[in-house]
This record gives C-alpha cells, structure tokens and sequence, in this order.
C-alpha cells in the first residue's frame, strides 16, 4: 500500500504509543469526574454494640445499641469538586491533542526527510550514470590515442566516488525509514511505500493572522488555561475546609427492657485548623498557573514569528532556484557530455562543470527540504494539519 502524508499522520494518531498514552489519561480524568458527580462522598457509617450487666443483687441482663451517621458537606464543596474535575477532563483532552499535533509534526518531518533523501539518491544514480557514460567516452578516447591514461583513471576515480556517495545516501534513507516507522508505531524494518508529494506551494498570511489562529488553535494554550483553571477550583476547595462537614446520626439502645431511640449531630470546630497550610498551596498553584499561561502564549508566538521568517527565506530560495538555476542544469549536463566526447574540453573541466551543476540540484532540495521543514513547524506552531487552505498562488511545479 503507497501512503500519503495525511495518511501517515492518520494512521500515526491512531498507533503511535505517546498518543494512545495520552489518551488513556483521559480516561482516568473521565474516571474522576465519575467520582466528583457522586451526591456524597462519604459511605454512611453504622457502629454496633452490646453490653452485659449482672450481679449477686440483681438481674443478669444484656443491653445493646446501634447507631447510623451519614456526613455531609454544607459548603458548596460538590459544585466546586464537580467543576474542577471537569476542568481537568478538558485540560486532559487538550493534552492528548497537543501530543497528536506533536506527533503529527514529527511524522511530516520524517516523511520530508525520507522524500527528500528519496530525491538524492535519485540524484546520485543520475551522477553515477553520467559518470559512467563519461568513463566510456574517455576509453573510446583512449583507444583512438586521443587522450592520456591518466583522464581514464581520474574517470574510473570519478565512478567510484559516486558509487561511494550513493550507498551513503541509501543508508541514510533506510534510516529514515526505521524512523519514520517507530513514529507510526510500527516494528523498525517494516516496509513501507510513500507518495511523494511535496512541490513548493507558495504561502502568503500574516503574522498577526497566524498568531491569532495559534492562540486560538493550540491545545496546549487552551491545557493551560484549563490548568489554570483547575488551581482556581483548588484554592476554592481549600478555602471551604475551613467550614466543617457536619455528621448527621440516629441511634437507638435496648436498655434494662426499655427502647430508647435518638439523633443528633457532630462537627469538628475549626479552632486550630483552618487550613491555611493548603490555602497559600493554592494562591502559589493559582499564580503558577497564571504565569503557565503567560509562557506558552509567548512561546507560540514566538515559534509562529520564528517558523514565518524561516518559511519566507527558504520560499526566497527556492523561487531562485526554480525560476532561474534548474531549467539550465539538465541541459547543461548533456552539453557537457556531448562537448568531451567531441574532444573539445578535458576531463577536468567536465568534472568541474558537472559538480557545479549536481551541486545546483542539491542546492535546491536543501532549499526545499528547509521550506517543509519551516512550513511543517508553522503548522505545529499554529495548531493546524495543513497549510493548503492558506496558499495563495498555484505552485510553481513539481521537482
């Protein structure tokens, strides 16, 4: 089966072992607002016990007595319990996206990497034939006693240096390959055919534009904001142990054959205990939390204006390249083979000329590769999946 990018990435979020784990801390969040949604906390309480009375002057009896208590809480506790733990379901639920938009952005990074090292090695059999077709021409040269021995072995050199080259770039594409693989959750020699589909695709949006999409879209901005959240509800619940539950009971006693039956009520009287210990643990938790806020809205900000410069030098790149370096270079290198097999330049020259020109095509998957890579971090940065709704103009073509 040939993957897509989207698909990568769908499938990626479906395997990969940090988003199932991120997910399951959703469950145990959802478990604590189970438990938060409970109309009493506490079980009832049921004490028991008998008693027996004799002597030489009286009767021998036995007396007994049970009674029931139930506690409650008067101080508004559930709503806040109930509250908070919904704040931590959220932040829970933004935590496990912002792990998929983390995953996500690693997955497009290795698959621009296995495409563009795809490329190069594409490039180094293109340099290993025409290094070949040289070869041939300077033995037929040689043959003919038009050249010396010595451009044969410099050819031979030239041939071997490409093979070498060629086997580099291979294991770097396996490599990445194994990569990409425990990315998706996969064993590391799985095998897998990817669709190439990463052309330049011009993007025109404003700085101000992505950051308001960013802070909009981020969801570990929106984990903070529920953090912060959460330690407000903290602190609330704090503050309300300082109002004592109060303990409801009945009882009833069977005592020298008579009934007696009885309620009442208990509370603990918050004289030395107010709870100022976990009270001041809540201000810090709130003001934390405050200042959470505030540093991942300045580090989005600060990977979107970072991600925009980066994206805006590598599409400057790549357009030069594009529009006048790459139309020249396979022409170029066909001129030269036809100008060395009529014996009007050297060797040297040939290999001078063709480095300059290989070097070009290098040059410009470099620069594309640094456009992705710029352009797969302005999507992380903004908590976006694609970039295609933003694009402006119709590429320029595929490379």
């Amino acid at each position: 089966m040939v993957f897509t990018l989207d698909e990568l990435v769908e499938y990626a979020l479906i395997n990969n072992p940090a988003v199932l784990s991120a997910r399951k801390g959703v469950g145990i969040a959802e478990g604590a607002v189970m438990q938060a949604d409970l109309l009493l906390q506490a079980n009832p309480e049921l004490e028991s016990g008998s008693f027996w009375r004799g002597g030489q002057e009286r009767e021998n009896f036995t007396e007994w007595d049970v009674t029931l208590g139930q506690e409650f809480e008067i101080a508004g506790q559930r709503k806040i319990r109930r509250s908070l733990a919904r704040d931590k379901l959220h932040a829970a639920r933004a935590t496990a996206a912002d792990t998929e938009r983390q995953v996500s952005y690693e997955v497009k990074q290795l698959y621009a990497r296995y495409a563009f090292t795809k490329r190069l090695g594409q490039i180094q059999l293109q340099v290993l034939s025409f290094n070949r077709a040289i070869l041939d021409i300077a033995e037929k040269r040689l043959a003919v006693g038009d050249v010396a021995e010595f451009q044969v072995r410099l050819a031979e050199l030239e041939v071997q240096r490409a093979e070498t080259e060629r086997l580099i770039v291979a294991r770097q594409l396996q490599a990445s390959l194994k990569k990409l693989c425990t990315s998706l959750g996969l064993s590391p020699d799985c095998r897998l055919e990817l669709r190439d589909d990463l052309r330049y695709r011009p993007v025109e949006i404003s700085a101000d534009e992505c950051v308001r999409l960013a802070l909009e879209k981020r969801p570990d901005f929106q984990a903070a904001q529920f953090e912060r959240s959460s330690a407000m509800g903290e602190l609330r619940l704090a503050q309300r142990v300082r109002y004592p539950n109060v303990t409801f009971f009945l009882n009833y006693q069977r005592e020298e054959d008579e009934d007696i039956a009885g309620g009442g009520l208990s509370l603990p009287l918050p004289l030395f205990n107010r709870n100022p210990g976990g009270v001041h643990a809540g201000q810090s938790r709130v003001a934390m939390a405050e200042l959470g806020v505030q540093e991942t809205a300045l580090r989005i900000k600060q990977e979107v204006q970072t991600s925009l410069e980066d994206l805006s030098l590598a599409a400057s790149e790549v357009e030069a390249y594009e529009r006048q370096i790459l139309p020249r270079v396979a022409e170029s290198l066909e001129a030269i083979r036809q100008t060395y097999l009529l014996g009007e330049a050297d060797l040297a020259e040939v290999i001078l000329l063709r480095k300059e020109l290989i070097d070009a095509e290098r040059g410009y998957l470099t620069a594309l590769s640094s456009y992705y890579s710029a352009a797969f971090a302005l999507e992380a940065a903004m908590g976006i999946p694609r970039l295609e709704a933003l694009c402006s103009r119709p590429p320029l073509g595929k490379r």
